[in-house]
């Protein structure tokens, strides 16, 4: 028997024209693969991407009155520092229940001075609150506190919105059942649109994973690249957004109220997986083309080998690996 080799050059000159095919196929696999879990970690992300700043960190606003008094009791103690350094006495006034009296309490008592050998005389402190009421919406006012000491006043103030479902979701829910609601909710984002883009993208990305539980795990490229444009802008029916002034700029944050009614869910389930189908469809048909293209390219590649009798050998191995490369990119 006899054995015919390759030149080395032949070996060279075949693997430098396969090795760039396998490459790019390669290359292309890995890319489809990084965006599909990129896409469920961004919405693993927003799920659990909730804005719960320390209570000293002040916002503009509330979402209840409650809230609005904890966020100013939290700044009490460096207010209170600032007009009197070493307090012995703080006298509380103003409209407050008692139970919000009872939070401006607990924070002065981290701040007076109960040393009685203290050669300081300290000082007394008064803290009067003034609740204003928004003129045409009841549910919306504001705290105004004066803190006033030895050393002048500081005023400090907080407004509120009576937003129950912000911090208080399943209370809302038990008060208006039979109705399908979510909340969306952004991370600290440097403006107020952007927070409440990532907010509404966040109530999306909840609305995408219930039409994935209708229309089934199957198909789950094809799923994610059709839910991909799902969007929650026309079932938010209320939205709130907040302001945190910090020393290096302001940081938002923001939540949204969806609604999406059970028949609604159903339409969308039935309208997305009919779009499923239809790509899949389109996904099989493409990779059987380029199946298809790759076996019309070997057998031509072969046809016109054997025509030139091994002359051109490495020009149509180079065009049909080309060829190959546009055809799979185009039915990608």
């Amino acid at each position: 028997m006899r054995t015919t080799r390759l030149h080395p050059r032949r070996r060279w000159r075949r693997l430098l024209l396969v090795a760039p095919l396998v490459l790019a196929a390669g290359l292309f696999a890995h890319a489809r693969m990084r965006a599909h879990f990129r896409h469920v970690a961004i919405a693993q992300l927003h799920r659990d991407r909730a804005f719960l700043p320390p209570a000293s960190f002040p916002a503009d606003t509330y979402p209840s009155e409650v809230s609005a008094v904890r966020g100013l009791a939290a700044q009490l103690p460096a207010a209170i520092a600032d007009v009197t350094p070493e307090p012995r006495q703080v006298e509380i006034t103003g409209d407050l229940s008692a139970e919000q009296i009872d939070f401006f309490r607990r924070a002065v008592n981290a701040v007076i001075v109960t040393d009685v050998l203290s050669d300081s005389a300290g000082g007394d402190v008064r803290i009067s609150v003034k609740r204003v009421q928004h003129p045409s919406i009841a549910a919306h006012g504001t705290f105004q506190v004066d803190v006033g000491g030895e050393r002048g006043k500081r005023a400090l103030t907080a407004a509120f919105a009576d937003k129950p479902w912000v911090e208080r979701l399943s209370q809302f829910v038990s008060t208006h059942p039979r109705r399908n609601w979510l909340v969306g909710r952004s991370g600290p984002c440097g403006s107020e649109a952007d927070a409440l883009r990532e907010a509404r993208e966040d109530a999306a990305a909840v609305v995408r994973e219930m039409i994935r539980q209708r229309i089934g795990r199957a198909n789950g490229r094809d799923a994610d690249r059709v839910l991909a444009s799902v969007n929650a802008d026309d079932l938010v029916v209320d939205q709130f957004a907040q302001r945190f002034a910090r020393p290096y700029g302001d940081v938002w944050s923001a939540s949204v109220l969806a609604e999406i009614p059970a028949q609604r869910l159903d339409a969308l389930a039935h309208q997305y997986t009919a779009q499923v189908q239809v790509s899949h469809i389109h996904r099989v048909r493409a990779i059987a083309a380029g199946g298809a293209l790759l076996i019309a390219l070997w057998l031509l590649y072969t046809a016109a080998n054997a025509v030139t009798r091994g002359y051109y050998t490495t020009r149509l191995r180079v065009a049909s690996v080309l060829l190959a490369a546009a055809g799979i990119l185009i039915l990608a």
